[in-house]
């Protein structure tokens, strides 16, 4: 990522040669490895605290305001749910290319899956909504 940002992106040469990167490209693509860091971090770190059932919900929660430009949450987390939980089960591969040559294995299916959605409080919808304002006030360019 930072070569391609490295030869891509205009800016004053790194050296004054003709194939050489420029220091704002190397900046930016050393600032789009951060960021990726840093989300695979954070996703690290989620999937370590919750279980699949959790983070469905949560994404049920999440998504339920977009239901109105008909977005089916409900189907949205289970299958979610689903993803994660085999996932979660699948057995570690050591010999890719004679696996992939294997038929694929039918899935067992549980038939139903129940999540446990909690109740919205005031506080959460509160503490919500300031984060989108900050966020979208950051995006925006607003100065504090």
């Amino acid at each position: 990522m930072v070569a391609l940002y490295g030869w891509t992106v205009p800016g004053m040469l790194l050296i004054p040669a003709s194939w050489s990167p420029t220091l704002n490209g190397l900046e930016t693509g050393l600032i789009r490895i951060e960021r990726l860091l840093l989300m695979l971090a954070a996703l690290a770190k989620l999937l370590s605290m919750m279980k699949p059932p959790q983070m469905a919900a949560g994404v049920y929660l999440l998504a339920r305001p977009f239901a109105w430009l008909g977005l089916d949450c409900r189907a949205l987390a289970v299958r979610l749910a689903l993803t994660l939980e085999q996932m979660e089960n699948m057995p570690r591969i050591t010999r890719w290319p004679g696996t992939l040559a294997l038929p694929a294995r039918q899935g067992e299916g549980t038939g139903e899956m129940c999540l446990h959605v909690p109740h919205v409080a005031k506080q959460d919808i509160a503490l919500l909504s300031g984060a989108v304002l900050v966020l979208g006030l950051a995006l925006f360019g607003v100065p504090a």
